[in-house]
């Protein structure tokens, strides 16, 4: 035993009683390997058995040298001072059964662990690298033109080289700024000759030119018109970047910069401060200063609740946007031949609200504006250390936890016309009692700036569909027909609500049933193995969307809406049709083809309705309103025969999920017929209601704040967003393409 060290160099077992309780550590030196609560000698037995003398196990002695040679500590070496003065490996054993088979008890590995063998060999690999090579060969690897991995240098050399880059990259900048003000002088030849070739290339290619231009409005149409306009808009916007590029060389205070500067710094800073002050100090580009970007964001910051005066700037952009409009009909008109009919309509003023909450996360809650401490997101007990904060608070002053953010939308019925509405805050999720007044306030803050909204879309969480129903006057009864309530498509509630057919013994908690005839998931299982079977045989997979995920439908899978999108296409309904047909007919038929009824019923009312990427309203009864209304007959003669064996509710829907099916259909069927009559020649695309358009606005503000949406830069993030030129995302099953114009930079 080392008198310095005494008893800590030995492995040791020390149980400590707390209480009616005991607790157990086993300690190899400074390190806890093991801990748990002693109940009985078992737990315990195995750590004894190694303590017996004739066990096998021993301390493992780590490094017995480091060369001075090396002149780092390589990447898995440890080393501990007094009172063990011990160099180990970061994975070392400590205490273990040595294999001693190859090594004389005067090797250096001698009853070393495993790990601190191979430490050992690279300790050694390193010596003889570090005596092969002269210090010739250390200059040469510092150079800046050497091939030497610069992973592989030592930290010192690492250094040098790197500073030696930087250096060089200094002169070559400076070199290459006196040379972009150096002028050239052509001899008369040389400029006669690049005369003659720019003027060949004019001759020669412009009538090519003028071929590819005519193609493109031929095949593109109107859209080639916008290609060439956002080109032209960004040469503009490129050449003001360049020049203040040029200007700002200098790096002097009190530059002047363009609004193209100003936005993409502003979209730099909003997602990483760092970065933005990484790429000031290399002086990649020449941006604007921190102080001078506060001034815009303070400028364009709203508060929550509050957004009068940026839907006034809206409005004046939307005037501005119909009179564009009006003078582009006006040249369609005059283009239009003789025997042709076209109707242009203009933007009306008419369009639907959709509001989505989303949670958010935070500490302390800081208004960069007024620069006061408005809040926390965190309890009092869980605050306790910061009793500096509380101390600066009144008694009486209670602290808001905000964890949810509510945030609205405005989009035009009668054009591709976008306004980003009011926030809300919460300290937990929104209930209908806040919802109500909540949409009262920001219909009226949008009918004042001449925002009408004739819908209003929302998700199927129960506080909403309460929400709805206090609002058409029956809050906790049966939902009652209301032209004016209008809910997104809830594909994903009625696959779950199929989903939840399975047997008990795997979860499932209902038994959809017909006439006495029962269906459910597990006709979708069987399909999922039929396609299994095809693919294992070689042949083509009959449903190439289908997975494995898609059938079992975790809690992930339960959320995602590309699932269900899956289970009522064209795809799966036309396999089942055929094996539910095949001879000899098989033993679950009946059931195959009430799942066939089912799966048709939401295929009608989604894929090829509300779903569909060219799918247009133009008439209250026509076609895709007939189709819609007779799958929900099939939902709703359904319900009529459960009505009549009131004793079994697991054979129906759940009485949420049809109350939101009733809401989804009479909500548009409400709005075609009342906006039809009221705008004769227009049409309404359903897919300008889907609620998945405040996801998308999400999705952009998460990606500004790199994936870190907080309470704090939520304002932030949302006042960067709307000074980009154009804010607009894909437009695909999940998510809904948005044109959000952007608004005027101010500065405070």
């Amino acid at each position: 035993m080392d008198p310095e060290a005494g008893p800590l160099q030995n492995p040791r077992l020390c149980l400590i009683q707390d209480g009616d309780q005991v607790f157990y550590k086993w300690q190899v030196y400074y390190s806890t390997c093991a801990s748990g609560t002693y109940t009985r000698l078992s737990d315990v037995a195995e750590y004894l058995k190694q303590l017996e003398p004739l066990s096998g196990y021993v301390m493992c002695p780590g490094i017995r040298e480091y060369p001075s040679l090396i002149r780092f500590k390589t990447k898995h070496l440890m080393e501990w001072d007094a009172p063990f003065n011990r160099k180990f490996s970061s994975k070392c054993s400590l205490w273990h059964v040595p294999n001693n088979i190859h090594q004389a008890p005067e090797s250096a590995v001698y009853n070393c662990c495993k790990a601190c063998k191979q430490l050992s060999h690279d300790i050694v690999q390193l010596k003889r690298k570090a005596i092969s090579t002269t210090e010739a060969d250390r200059m040469a690897r510092t150079s800046t033109s050497s091939n030497y991995p610069i992973s592989k240098l030592s930290p010192a050399s690492h250094d040098v080289r790197t500073r030696k880059i930087s250096q060089e990259r200094k002169s070559l900048a400076t070199k290459i700024n006196a040379l972009t003000k150096f002028d050239c002088d052509l001899k008369e030849k040389q400029h006669t000759e690049l005369l003659a070739l720019v003027s060949d290339i004019q001759s020669k290619s412009s009538e090519s030119i003028q071929e590819l231009i005519r193609e493109g409005d031929r095949i593109l149409g109107k859209e080639n018109n916008l290609l060439r306009d956002a080109w032209r808009q960004d040469v503009i916007e490129r050449l003001q970047y360049e020049k203040d590029q040029s200007k700002a060389v200098s790096g002097r205070t009190g530059n002047r910069w363009n609004q193209i500067t100003i936005r993409m710094a502003l979209a730099v800073y909003t997602r990483s401060p760092a970065a933005y002050e990484a790429l000031r100090d290399f002086k990649l580009l020449q941006l604007p200063s921190v102080r001078t970007l506060k001034y815009y964001i303070d400028a364009n910051l709203e508060s929550a609740g509050n957004s009068m005066e940026r839907l006034q700037q809206s409005r004046k952009q939307y005037v501005a946007f119909t009179e564009e409009k009006r003078k582009e009909s006006m040249e369609n008109k005059a283009t239009t031949t003789a025997g042709e009919e076209r109707e242009f309509h203009l933007p009306t003023g008419d369009g639907v609200l959709i509001i989505d909450e989303a949670k958010v996360g935070l500490k302390l809650l800081w208004s960069s504006r007024s620069q006061k401490f408005i809040g926390h997101a965190m309890t009092h007990d869980e605050l306790a250390s910061l009793c500096d904060v509380y101390t600066t608070l009144s008694p009486d002053y209670r602290t808001k936890q905000t964890t949810y953010v509510l945030q609205t939308l405005w989009r035009d019925l009668t054009s591709d016309f976008d306004v980003i509405g009011p926030h809300y805050t919460s300290e937990s999720s929104f209930e209908h009692k806040a919802l109500c007044p909540i949409l009262l306030d920001a219909i009226r803050q949008f009918h004042i700036c001449g925002f009408d909204v004739v819908a209003v879309v929302c998700d199927g969480a129960s506080s909403n569909l309460t929400m709805i129903k206090e609002l058409s006057g029956a809050p906790r009864k049966a939902y009652r027909y209301d032209p004016g309530a209008s809910e997104p498509f809830k594909l994903k509630n009625m696959v779950s609500a199929l989903f939840q057919c399975r047997p008990q013994e795997r979860g499932g908690t209902r038994a959809f049933s017909i006439g006495g005839q029962e269906f459910g998931w597990k006709v979708i299982a069987d399909m999922y193995h039929r396609d299994l079977a095809r693919i294992r045989a070689g042949q083509c997979s009959r449903i190439p969307k289908l997975k494995e995920s898609h059938i079992i439908r975790d809690s992930w899978t339960r959320l995602n809406v590309l699932p269900s999108k899956v289970m009522q296409q064209d795809e799966v309904i036309a396999e089942l049709k055929e094996y539910a047909e095949s001879k000899p007919a098989p033993q679950d038929a009946a059931s195959v083809k009430q799942t066939i009824l089912y799966l048709s019923a939401l295929n009608n009312l989604f894929e090829r309705s509300l779903l569909g990427q060219k799918v247009r309203v133009f008439n209250a009864e026509g076609s895709t309103i007939q189709r819609m209304e007779k799958a929900f007959q099939f939902f709703a003669s359904w319900a009529e025969k459960q009505q009549t064996n009131k004793e079994d509710k697991k054979s129906f829907l759940a009485w949420q999920t049809w109350d939101l099916l009733r809401v989804m259909w009479f909500g548009f069927k409400g709005l075609t017929r009342e906006f039809l009559s009221d705008h004769p020649g227009y049409y309404i695309n359903p897919r300008r209601l889907n609620g998945s358009a405040v996801e998308t606005l999400f999705g952009q503000l998460k990606h500004t704040t790199g994936r870190n949406l907080t309470a704090v830069n939520y304002e932030t993030a949302k006042a960067t967003m709307l000074t980009k030129r154009q804010s607009k995302g894909k437009d695909s099953y999940r998510s809904a393409a948005l044109y959000v114009r952007h608004s005027d930079l101010m500065r405070k």
